[in-house]
């Protein structure tokens, strides 16, 4: 039997690769039996898995993983949300942006409180009740529970409650989208780790201020 490539040569064995009959020019220096293409993707793997990002094992916990996902949808869909005011503010000609980061502020605490345990409860429900399975239904809900969060309760960041719905709205949605899209595990770990610190910080204080505020003790 003649080599694959080589018509006019005689074949030694077969790639385990590919399994194709070769002769001996045909075989990889260094992986003797792979051929040069098997061989060169070999090496290529080979590389790729030393640079690939390594999570920490504790993260491979089913439990874990169901908060950190929490952790990063509520932390997108704020940083989201803040960026779209930015935008607005931009376009309408505002300098400053302060708002947007108050915006943000306010968005991540109720998101980080309100969203998550909401969005618990949602899933928690889901398996007792069939319709709700469907994705468009638990979307419905979560935009639901995000339009009626301004109307029950003043949410005291000098808009009006229109605005106040469309954001909240909003940001049940993108929370929403942020856990049923596909997005790279990696991804979702390392900026559920990186900002859960920062953001407990930040949800602390602005929790204690708005506490004050609402209860009248800073006056």
């Amino acid at each position: 039997m003649n080599c694959y490539y080589h018509e006019h040569f005689e074949a030694i064995r077969s790639c385990e690769g590919c399994n194709k009959t070769l002769c001996s020019e045909c075989f990889h220096d260094e992986h003797p039996q792979l051929c040069w293409t098997c061989g060169l993707n070999y090496q290529n793997d080979l590389v790729e898995k030393r640079l690939r990002f390594e999570l920490p094992k504790f993260t491979e916990n089913r439990v874990v993983y169901y908060i950190l996902h929490k952790l990063f949808s509520a932390f997108a869909s704020s940083a989201l949300i803040a960026c779209l005011f930015a935008i607005f503010f931009i376009f309408e000609g505002l300098s400053d942006l302060t708002f947007a980061f108050i915006i943000f502020l306010v968005t991540s605490t109720i998101v980080y409180s309100y969203g998550i345990f909401v969005s618990c409860v949602i899933d928690a429900l889901s398996p007792m009740l069939t319709r709700i399975r469907k994705w468009y239904f638990i979307g419905i809900l979560y935009l639901i529970t995000g339009i009626a969060l301004p109307i029950v309760i003043d949410m005291h960041i000098g808009f009006g409650l229109t605005i106040n719905i469309i954001s909240s709205g909003t940001a049940a949605l993108l929370f929403f989208a942020m856990q049923h899209k596909r997005i790279q595990r990696e991804l979702i770990v390392t900026t559920a780790l990186l900002t859960i610190v920062p953001m407990a910080i930040i949800f602390g204080i602005f929790s204690v201020t708005v506490i004050r505020q609402v209860l009248g003790l800073d006056s």
